[in-house]
């Protein structure tokens, strides 16, 4: 956990945006993204993972 936790805030830290709204960019790294496991969907999914300490994984078909 401590280890995602500091990739966390690596990832806060080279967002765009601000600490506060920060901005996560697609895969070619042009512009914002919400797409699926990419941008700031995949980013969010992982954040919610970290907060609750796990979880299942969202979209997967079990």
């Amino acid at each position: 956990w401590d280890a995602a936790e500091t990739i966390a805030l690596l990832i806060l830290g080279r967002s765009g945006g601000t600490w506060s709204r920060p901005v996560f960019p697609d895969t070619g790294l042009a512009g914002p993204s919400a797409t699926w496991a990419g941008g700031s969907a995949g980013v969010l999914a992982f954040f919610r993972r970290l907060r609750a300490r796990g979880g299942p994984r969202l979209g997967r078909v079990t």
